[in-house]
């Protein structure tokens, strides 16, 4: 092999651990590791520590530094995490804070109080779902009014953001993460009135850029400890959806499932004038002709993992007892419905007080029967998000699957009975980090463009067909999980109704969980 080709690094964090893995330019991983992190979970708070994620972060940089051969090759990086993860920062970039995930809900009624706002309303956002606490702006707010922040100098960054200024000193953020902050991407600018009557400066945000721009070289402290070439250039991508899309070799009439922790469904499409698009999902430009249209739910390999821990813990490999044994049961988990909304849902429902449920448990149900329901949930998660798509008018003919729970072929086959489309398992199941490599590599030359990059490195695995007796029933299945769902939407609002009154706002304390 040439030792003076370069190497690009991926820095790729998700719910439950951060991950390194080190990329040649013809897409072969040399090195691959990772670290678990710690999220935090409060009554409707979601957190991750910015100081054990650095902490992590440099004891996986010591791990790749253990290769000389690698480690001096290395001539680009970035990192890439969860969208609408609000870190705030002094204006050296220090943290002010745990960073809030995704997830966390706690600024619900700062989302009221901005979509009751004129300049909210008045704008004018292709794909834009109501406004709720998860998103960027209602954190900004709950931020300035619930924690201690300076007066001035405050720093308001995505993930991305923040470690992009933690190795080069300097802030820059991409087109998408922008856009989670209504951010024009023709206009080139922040929504001002808005911003205005909010009270955020402009100063406060990075500055945006293209995905694939060189933010420019380490800080030479990294460069010195980590036995980094000082060359070393950080190049920003995109947040992880974003990447997992580029990482599944995105086609016309196909869709990326990228199912990590969460459940992501994107589809390449090219709207006209005429384009309705659904109002539960985001859809954001790549260029004036085409752009990106889907969303994420909140748990997609998540409800596996949760059931390994629930179910499967004693067993030798709890992976393949949860395939075996859902495999010994029925289509429909003979009975059984699972609603997977441990916490709560974004994409297509956005309900936060949703939670799950088990429906119709009967004497003779057994472990496998639960594995069953839990796998099909995850496919009926999947093809609502689908059904969405397809709304904006967007046909979908097949759909490209990658992440943690593509690693299960059982749940490629039930995705594929589901939604009576054709599925093809990837050949590198971690397509967030490929896709920040191809957003790297094309972004500094290496290739033409991110399709291109795409095109010579994304390989299938296998093609899974469904088996269309299967989908029949599933889709008598589907239409009883949807019936369920809003049956209990008055009982999910008076459950959490009912948990304040018994155990405050600190739920999960109370409960020790």
């Amino acid at each position: 092999m040439d030792q003076v080709t370069p190497l690009y690094l991926v820095l790729n964090l998700g719910f439950r651990s951060l991950r390194a893995c080190v990329f040649t330019q013809e897409g072969e991983v040399l090195f691959r590791a990772s670290r678990s992190v710690e999220t935090i979970q409060l009554s409707e708070g979601v957190e991750q520590s910015p100081i054990e994620l650095i902490s992590k972060l440099e004891t996986l940089l010591e791990a790749v530094a253990e290769h000389p051969s690698i480690v001096k090759r290395i001539q680009f990086m970035t990192f890439t995490g969860s969208s609408t993860c609000l870190i705030a920062t002094d204006i050296n970039y220090h943290a002010i804070g745990n960073c809030l995930l995704v997830a966390d809900r706690r600024a619900a009624p700062e989302a009221v109080e901005i979509s009751e706002m004129k300049e909210f309303k008045s704008l004018s956002i292709k794909g834009r779902h109501d406004l709720d606490g998860t998103q960027m702006l209602p954190k900004i707010l709950w931020k300035k009014r619930h924690t201690d922040l300076p007066k001035s100098g405050v720093r308001y960054l995505s993930l991305n953001d923040f470690f992009c200024a933690f190795f080069t000193g300097r802030a820059f953020t991409d087109n998408f993460n922008a856009a989670k902050l209504y951010f024009d991407v023709t206009e080139r600018t922040y929504p001002k009135a808005l911003y205005q009557k909010l009270g955020i400066q402009l100063d406060e945000l990075p500055e945006v850029v293209q995905p694939g721009t060189v933010a420019g070289e380490l800080l030479e402290k990294f460069a010195t400890r980590f036995h980094l070439p000082k060359s070393c250039r950080y190049v920003v991508s995109s947040y992880d959806a974003i990447c997992g899309f580029w990482g599944s070799h995105p086609k016309p009439f196909e869709a990326c499932d990228v199912s990590g922790t969460v459940t992501s469904l994107r589809a390449l499409v090219t709207p006209n004038s005429e384009t309705q698009f659904s109002s539960k999902l985001f859809y954001q430009e790549i260029n004036s002709q085409i752009g990106i249209l889907g969303g994420s739910n909140n748990l997609g390999g998540g409800l596996v993992e949760w059931a390994k821990d629930l179910f499967f813990r004693e067993e030798e490999d709890p992976y393949l007892a949860i395939e075996s044994q859902a495999r010994d049961s029925l289509p429909g988990a003979r009975g059984l419905l699972f609603l997977p909304y441990l916490l709560g849902e974004r994409a297509p429902l956005w309900n936060a007080d949703a939670r799950g449920v088990f429906l119709g448990i009967e004497r003779f149900h057994h472990r496998g029967d639960f594995a069953r329901a839990i796998l099909e949930s995850a496919g009926f998660a999947l093809l609502d998000l689908l059904n969405e798509i397809e709304f904006s008018g967007f046909p979908i003919h097949r759909i490209r699957t990658s992440g943690g729970l593509s690693r299960l072929s059982f749940a490629a086959e039930l995705k594929a009975d589901i939604t009576g489309r054709e599925i093809v398992r990837l050949d590198d199941f971690e397509s967030t980090s490929v896709g920040a490599f191809i957003l790297m590599a094309a972004g500094v030359g290496s290739f033409a463009s991110p399709m291109d990059a795409a095109e010579k490195l994304v390989q299938p695995k296998e093609i899974i067909s469904p088996n269309m007796k299967n989908h029949e029933a599933y889709r008598q299945a589907h239409m009883l999980y949807k019936d369920a769902y809003h049956t209990l939407i008055p009982f999910f609002e008076k459950r959490q109704q009912v948990c304040k009154l018994l155990y405050g706002d600190t739920i999960f304390e109370a409960l020790n969980l």
